[in-house]
């Protein structure tokens, strides 16, 4: 082999490990690009719980933002929500919150997988006390993102819809969407 041609293999196998590296490790993109922080995620949930199943409404608060040490990852943070319905639901309160930490967004196909640590539910005379990590998909879409609960298990506690459509699924308010895109 020529020298030349040497020359040439090795630049041609930089150039295709440099393509690679830049295509593994692309930077997490937000659309809108900078998020209008706070979001709001609502929905149905059905929780089943050692005294019984509870279906509430669900509405979580929080912000998304680009990991500050890793710009391949995002973050969300929950800083509050509410829980709303039939008794006992309107007695829950949400613990432990914020909910997240830095990087805790891993892009995927079709948005990013979102670990929440230390979540806690609890409610009056030991109907709840649930708490523990949970890791659920975000799923992009330009009309309503979501996150699926769906067998999330906290504690004593799993989200397990009954078949209904969309339980367990809390989607963004329309007005203020947001998407994680690689």
């Amino acid at each position: 082999m020529s020298l030349q041609m040497m020359k040439k293999a090795v630049v041609s196998v930089a150039a295709g490990a440099a393509m690679f590296t830049a295509i593994s490790a692309s930077a997490v993109t937000f659309v809108p690009a900078t998020p209008n922080n706070p979001y709001t995620f609502s929905g149905e949930t059905r929780l089943e719980t050692p005294l019984g199943d509870y279906v509430c409404g669900l509405s979580l608060t929080g912000n998304v933002s680009e990991d500050p040490s890793d710009s391949t990852k995002g973050t969300v943070i929950v800083t509050g929500g509410t829980v709303s319905g039939a008794f006992p639901c309107g007695l829950i309160t949400l613990e432990n919150l914020p909910w997240g930490y830095d990087g805790n967004g891993t892009l995927t196909s079709t948005g990013a997988s979102v670990n929440l640590t230390n979540i806690g539910a609890s409610a009056p005379f030991n109907l709840l006390d649930c708490d523990g990590d949970i890791t659920v998909p975000f799923i992009n879409n330009s009309t309503a993102s979501s996150f699926d609960l769906e067998g999330a298990n906290f504690g004593t506690c799993t989200f397990a819809g009954d078949g209904t459509t969309n339980q367990n699924v809390l989607f963004a308010d329309p007005s203020n969407n947001i998407q994680f895109l690689p």
